[in-house]
């Protein structure tokens, strides 16, 4: 039974997970778009093939992302805890720390169920797609 503290727990930690989750994404996209530009201006790529590679080169981008993005939230969110002094608070009604960081503990686990799958499932399947999308790209396009 999900108890009222932690969902608070959870929700002090989403916010900054799905912040550092954009800002990684977007971070290692503009490398990725970095080294695909040549491709633009050498060989005259259209604009919508460019999006497909980004996009195809998604899933493998998340697999790192994702779980620096729950380092990250725990962090931030059990550090203004802390800072609030929140935690002593919730330790002063009688709820022992491991109690406090059992949600966090079990979303750890979905998060890391979830990247073992998107790495082993997903990430083969794109990252070949996205070899042969290039290769495409380089030896038809380019002549």
């Amino acid at each position: 039974m999900v108890r009222r503290c932690d969902r608070y727990v959870l929700r002090e930690a989403l916010g900054p997970f799905l912040l550092a989750l954009a800002g990684l994404v977007l971070f290692i996209l503009l490398n990725v778009i970095l080294s695909l530009s040549d491709l633009m201006v050498d060989r005259g790529v259209s604009m919508t093939t460019l999006l497909r590679l980004v996009l195809l080169k998604i899933p493998s981008l998340l697999v790192v992302a994702v779980p620096m993005s729950a380092l990250f939230a725990t962090f931030l969110g059990l550090g203004r805890m802390g800072h609030d002094r929140e935690v002593l608070a919730l330790e002063s009604l009688g709820i022992p720390l491991r109690r406090i960081l059992l949600p966090l503990l079990v979303a750890a686990t979905f998060v890391g169920v979830a990247d073992f799958a998107l790495y082993n499932w997903l990430v083969p399947a794109s990252e070949a797609a996205y070899q042969d999308a290039l290769r495409q790209v380089i030896y038809r396009e380019g002549t």
